[in-house]
């Protein structure tokens, strides 16, 4: 996540990179599929195909990547206290407890 800023964003060699990119549609591939083709200036092509049958996360990465979300995207958020809630979600009559959790007080 620390790579994907506003000002990484901006960095001109990443904008030269996304200028060259060009997004299609493939209907031929599930909505958990990715094909990309990368073209060299020699012509050589390049084809990899991704597929979301990947493995699922352990409850451990799992959380270790909501701490990190947490820290780098609302670190005025207590993830302990997030993950409390999170865990008995289906029981939160009114989600405004949840959401008041995540908001900034002042």
């Amino acid at each position: 996540m620390r790579n994907f800023t506003d000002e990484a964003a901006k960095d001109p060699t990443v904008h030269t990179c996304r200028e060259k990119i060009k997004v299609i549609t493939d209907e031929s591939l599930s909505t958990d599929e990715a094909q990309v083709l990368i073209r060299l200036k020699n012509g050589e092509e390049i084809i990899r195909k991704s597929s979301g049958s990947q493995a699922l996360m352990s409850s451990q990465a799992l959380e270790k990547k909501f701490r990190e979300l947490v820290d780098f995207g609302a670190p005025h958020c207590n993830a302990d206290e997030l993950l409390k809630n999170l865990s008995r979600f289906q029981q939160i009559a009114n989600v405004s407890e949840l959401i008041s959790k995540t908001t900034l007080q002042f």
